[in-house]
């Protein structure tokens, strides 16, 4: 590693990307409860299939657009740039909303769902060109570890201010929330990701097509990119359950806020429990155990709630989904990037996680569409359990592409 390298992972930038992961988790676990259930309340759990379906849209425009932005531009600054918009555009959504202006629930529900995932990208994307593999099964637990504080205390403070002020107005706060994030980043962009010698040497143009074209040449991101696919659909099919189910259970939208945000709370908890034993496991059990023990561990839960359908079984198979994803899963992911290109981790990598994510969404809009709302009740847990098995298997390929990949790395001696 070089001198560079070393003083961008000195122990303050550690810091300071765990503190800016902790403020960014807990904007998002204040204004995810609230805006889903305002959305159930004016639209229904019926509605979420267009809703999704706008978010896939929505996510094909700006991340383009995103894209081009950051192009040759230090991330960090970029992810300041970002907060300040970002908070901007909210700050008018609730004008809208306390204006009852047409379509504001909609676009609240869009803008929770496309800023989290380009803010948390940025922050992945700077973490992958930063650290290498060793660095990173230290630190990558550290970063979900801080973010899943943040959300726990986003969630038990914004449940509980929900039921005194009401739903809209506590979303306020992540208004300020994204502002602090957005001033408080600007002293980690100095020096940092200054030029890479790998970057100096490649075409580090963003753009989407080229993203795409990065993807088509590498089998591996093709097979990662199946993966987050189908592990996406398991989990917007799940959630689909739990606000149909939720919706039934807690008529009351600031009471459904209210449990909704426990519900994320004890994510956040059961998260940061993992994260913090993410350093063992990884380990432990290595990359290719980890990566397979998830879907199985999934799979369980499936089965629990194909045998027995209800609000508080639904409720335990998305904790499960969370959690893992949010932890152990999402940290072994990440490491999948990092024997890679610098084209391939970052041009490829904002491609497949910027947008597939949500495109998924809109993917798993199509499908319930095709089912039927009514008819989702009896073939949406069998269709889970097919996914988690192709998961299975997926993930088994990747595990040798990822294999092979560090021994490439290993041998050129990178």
């Amino acid at each position: 590693m070089s001198d560079q390298q070393k003083v961008e992972t000195s122990p303050i930038r550690v810091f300071g990307l765990c503190f800016l992961a902790a403020l960014l988790l807990g904007s998002y676990a204040i204004v995810r409860p609230a805006s889903e259930s305002l959305f159930l309340e004016q639209h229904g759990s019926a509605s979420l299939m267009s809703v999704w379906i706008m978010v896939a849209i929505a996510v094909s425009v700006v991340v383009p657009v995103y894209n081009r932005f950051s192009h040759n531009k230090n991330l960090i600054r970029v992810f300041s740039s970002t907060c300040i918009v970002c908070a901007i555009l909210l700050a008018g959504i609730l004008v809208m909303l306390n204006q009852d202006l047409p379509a504001a629930h909609y676009a609240l529900y869009v803008w929770k769902d496309i800023y989290i995932i380009i803010l948390v990208e940025t922050f992945w994307s700077l973490a992958n060109v930063v650290f290498v593999i060793k660095d990173a099964k230290k630190t990558y637990g550290l970063f979900c570890a801080s973010g899943a504080i943040g959300g726990l205390l986003g969630n038990f403070g914004g449940g509980e201010l929900a039921t005194i002020y009401g739903s809209a107005t506590v979303i306020w706060a992540t208004v300020g929330l994204l502002v602090i994030i957005g001033i408080l980043s600007v002293p980690l962009s100095s020096g940092l990701l200054r030029e890479d010698p790998e970057k100096a040497k490649e075409d580090t143009s963003v753009s989407l097509l080229k993203g795409f074209e990065v993807i088509r040449k590498s089998s591996y991101l093709l097979w990662i990119l199946a993966l987050i696919a189908v592990t996406q659909i398991v989990i917007n099919f799940v959630d689909f359950e739990y606000n149909r189910f939720l919706e039934i259970t807690y008529p009351n939208t600031d009471e459904r806020t209210s449990v909704s945000s426990k519900v994320y709370a004890i994510i956040d908890a059961g998260s940061l429990i993992l994260q913090f034993s993410t350093v063992i496991i990884l380990r432990v059990l290595g990359i290719p155990l980890t990566l397979l023990a998830v879907p199985a561990i999934l799979g369980i839960s499936v089965v629990s709630f194909l045998i027995a359908p209800g609000f508080a079984v639904v409720a335990v198979t998305k904790v499960m989904s969370k959690v893992m994803d949010y932890s152990v899963f999402r940290a072994a992911k990440e490491i999948l990037y990092i024997p890679l290109s610098y084209r391939e981790k970052t041009q490829g990598k904002a491609v497949i996680d910027m947008m597939t994510y949500r495109l998924a969404k809109g993917l798993s809009a199509v499908i319930l569409t095709v089912i039927g709302v009514e008819a989702a009740t009896s073939v949406l847990s069998p269709l889970m359990l097919f996914l988690v098995l192709a998961w299975l298997g997926i993930t088994t390929v990747i595990v040798r592409r990822y294999e092979q990949a560090q021994a490439k790395q290993r041998y050129q001696g990178s």
